[in-house]
C-alpha cells in the first residue's frame, strides 16, 4: 500500500518550513522508506502570521519534485491559502481540482461557508486543513454540519489525532483526510502511519480522491 501526504511545508525558504534544500533527500527518503507515493507541497498564501516567499514557489518546487522523483515519490504543487475576509479566494489548486483552505483558529469569518460555495461553484473541491484548530468548527456544530452537506473535504493532521485533539472527528468518521502538515519533522510520516493504521476508512476515503 502506498500513502499520500496532502498537506506539507516542504519546500526549503518559503514560508515557515524548516527544511534547507540539503534537507530534502533525507526527507524523501524518509517518506520513502515510510511507504509514500505522493507528497503535496501547500505553501502558505495570504497567511498574517507567515512570510511566504510567493516568487520562488514554481522555481523551488521543480528542484524538490526532482529529487523527490529519484525516490520515487510524486510531487504535487498546491497552496494553504488562509482565508478571513479576502473578496475571493485564489489560490494554488492540487492537480486542478482540490483547493486546501485554512480558517482563523479564534472566529469564524462571517462569510466563509459563502465564500467556500464560491470555490465549489468554480469546480473545485474544498479541503479544509486541520479542522481541528477551530473551536468554531466542534462535532456537531452546525457550522461544521454546513460544510459536510456542501461537499467539503475534512483534513486532520496525524499528529493532533495522537494528542487526542483531532480524535472525535475520526473516532465519529467526519475526517476525510489525514496529513502530516510537516513543516520539517522527520518522525510526521511514521506518525501518519501509526494513526492512519487504526482508522481504514480514512484509507478507504483516501483511495478515492484522485491525484
Amino acid at each position: 500500500m502506498s500513502y499520500i501526504d496532502f498537506h506539507t511545508h516542504l519546500l526549503p525558504n518559503i514560508d515557515d518550513g524548516t527544511l534547507e534544500l540539503e534537507d530534502i533527500e533525507k526527507m524523501m527518503d524518509v517518506y520513502s522508506n515510510a511507504g509514500f507515493s505522493k507528497i503535496v507541497c501547500t505553501p502558505h498564501l495570504y497567511n498574517p502570521y507567515v512570510r511566504t516567499n510567493i516568487s520562488s514557489i514554481k522555481e523551488t518546487f521543480s528542484r524538490v519534485k526532482e529529487i523527490a522523483a529519484t525516490f520515487k515519490i510524486e510531487c504535487l504543487l498546491g497552496s494553504e491559502y488562509y482565508y478571513k475576509n479576502q473578496d475571493k479566494i485564489v489560490g494554488i489548486p492540487i492537480a486542478s481540482r482540490y483547493q486546501l483552505i485554512e480558517l482563523p483558529t479564534t472566529l469564524a469569518p462571517l462569510d466563509f461557508v459563502e465564500k467556500f460555495q464560491q470555490v465549489i461553484d468554480s469546480g473545485l473541491k474544498v479541503i479544509l486543513a486541520h479542522v481541528e484548530r477551530y473551536p468554531y468548527l466542534k462535532v456537531g456544530s452546525p457550522y461544521l454540519d454546513k460544510l459536510l452537506d456542501m461537499g467539503v473535504l475534512i483534513q486532520v493532521n496525524a499528529s493532533s489525532i495522537a494528542s487526542g485533539r483531532a480524535r472525535p472527528f475520526v473516532e465519529e468518521q467526519i475526517a476525510d483526510l489525514i496529513s502530516t502538515d510537516n513543516h520539517g519533522n522527520y518522525k510526521l510520516p511514521l506518525v501518519y502511519l501509526e494513526q492512519i493504521g487504526k482508522y481504514p476508512y480514512l484509507v478507504k476515503r483516501m483511495e478515492k480522491i484522485y491525484l
